[in-house]
């Protein structure tokens, strides 16, 4: 199998949208308390800066399995105990995962307890940030921001996260949204790759630059509505099976019962169809999607730039 070849020129931007230039970067990482916050993402995961030294690296979960995660300050494992250990049985990843958790490391592992079966775990200090910054934690990045804006952290940098609307993260995307907007609201830059689908809206600036209204979000819409027909379809033709079984079993002793058996037995490949319609509009949607991401990433926004650091000119 070929490996893909990683695009080492991916620009970096500003949450706002602004390119910056990778040298200003890594100046600013010298200036700042920096932390760069890494996920699994193989859209740009590639470009974390481990060899710098002026900035923090922070994993978390099974990212320790991957060779081109070469060095972290911090990981982050916050599902519970018993949740992980039921996940031994599973997979030799999760195997893997959990003892390597049982092993002592020169970081801190942050978890719900400081588990004495894990050498490196530190307790999470969820009310600390719960009573600071609220309970909008949708995923581990959420409270990984939490903790950088905590403790004073002004330079955060993200790689390795999309949580696209047709993932199974989507419903993550929400929270580290809001973190990053409280982020850069506390006066803490938050920079990411371009290619990166979190804090992209449509293809430009509403109005200025754009006219566009949305259509990926109708799009996502139509994801939505589809996943409830294909639901209701679900219900009906396990009402339809449910309907045959009990037929099945009452023609023996009612056989004037047949004619209606018949009746659900014609019903039944028609509700499946129906299923199958709807699967392979999901799939066309889905298709839609892939496409109109493929062509807003092909024609970018130019930037009216006046310096390294992004800044437009007036």
């Amino acid at each position: 199998m070929t490996t893909p070849t990683l695009d080492s020129n991916i620009p970096i931007r500003r949450a706002s949208g602004n390119i910056i230039e990778r040298k200003y970067l890594e100046e600013l990482r010298k200036k700042n308390k920096a932390v760069a916050m890494v996920g699994f993402s193989a859209r740009h995961r590639h470009l974390t800066p481990f060899d710098d030294p002026n900035i923090e690296i922070w994993g978390l979960n099974r990212l320790h399995q991957q060779k081109w995660f070469t060095r972290t300050n911090r990981m982050f494992q916050l599902h519970p105990i018993k949740y992980l250990q039921k996940c031994v049985g599973l997979s030799a990843g999760d195997r893997d995962h959990y003892e390597w958790l049982t092993q002592k490391h020169d970081f801190p592992i942050y978890c719900q307890k400081a588990y004495p079966e894990f050498p490196s775990a530190v307790k999470y200090p969820i009310w600390n940030m719960r009573r600071k910054y609220g309970d909008f934690y949708t995923s581990t990045l959420a409270y990984m921001m939490a903790m950088a804006l905590d403790e004073g952290f002004n330079h955060i940098e993200l790689y390795g996260y999309d949580m696209e609307a047709d993932t199974e993260y989507k419903y993550q995307r929400d929270s580290a949204e809001y973190f990053i907007g409280l982020a850069e609201g506390m006066g803490v830059e938050v920079f990411l790759p371009s290619n990166s689908s979190l804090i992209k809206g449509g293809l430009g600036m509403y109005a200025y630059e754009t006219t566009e209204v949305g259509y990926r979000q109708l799009l996502e819409g139509r994801i939505i509505q589809l996943q409830n027909q294909k639901d209701n379809a679900g219900t009906e033709y396990n009402h339809i099976l449910a309907q045959e079984l009990l037929l099945e079993d009452l023609v023996k002793t009612y056989p004037e019962l047949q004619e209606e058996l018949d009746k659900v037995r014609e019903e039944k490949p028609m509700r499946a169809g129906k299923i199958n319609v709807i699967t392979g509009a999901q799939e066309e949607v889905h298709e839609c999607v892939k496409l109109f991401d493929a062509h807003y990433n092909a024609l970018g926004v130019e930037i009216e730039s006046g310096g390294e650091d992004g800044t437009p000119k007036e």
